[in-house]
């Protein structure tokens, strides 16, 4: 009389359906038959694990894009921007469209940045803004802190 196989359990892999055959009796080449039966042969395994692994890989390759051009971009804004003029525009609620201005960067004697005022640099702001309201008229600034309607400060968060 033939000997039973049980189907492997959820996420075996061909290597540990072997093993477990072979430990309840299985003689070898009836355990590889089912194995090849279920998975298919050792190179279509093969094929499969190398293409299941495939966008875990394609994701850290993007990862390290993201890293990389970020850094690059950053560096470029910080320098002045003079490579990436141009490439970014703003539509105004008028609806026309203008580049994105990007104030050069000056540099004292010793090569030392000389801070860029908040008066001419729209792109840094030093004043909070409002970013919600709600039906009490209080609202939320982009610093964390609520305000009612009249001015008074009625909390204030911060990110530590």
């Amino acid at each position: 009389m033939a000997q039973q196989i049980p189907p492997p359990a959820s996420g075996m892999s061909p290597q540990e359906y072997y093993s477990f055959l072979t430990s309840r009796g299985v003689p070898g080449w009836q355990a590889y038959d089912a194995v090849t039966g279920f998975y298919g042969s050792p190179q279509e395994a093969k094929a499969k694990y190398e293409e299941a692994g495939k966008p875990g890989q394609d994701y850290a390759w993007g990862q390290v894009a993201g890293y990389v051009g970020g850094a690059l971009a950053t560096n470029e804004i910080l320098s002045g921007g003079e490579n990436v003029r141009g490439w970014f525009k703003v539509k105004q609620p008028d609806g026309t469209v203008q580049d994105v201005e990007v104030p050069p960067v000056q540099t004292t004697e010793t090569g030392q940045p000389v801070p860029v005022s908040t008066d001419t640099n729209p792109l840094i702001a030093d004043k909070p803004t409002i970013v919600g309201t709600a039906k009490d008229g209080s609202a939320m600034m982009s610093d964390g802190t609520k305000i009612s309607a009249d001015g008074a400060i009625l909390a204030q968060w911060s990110v530590v």
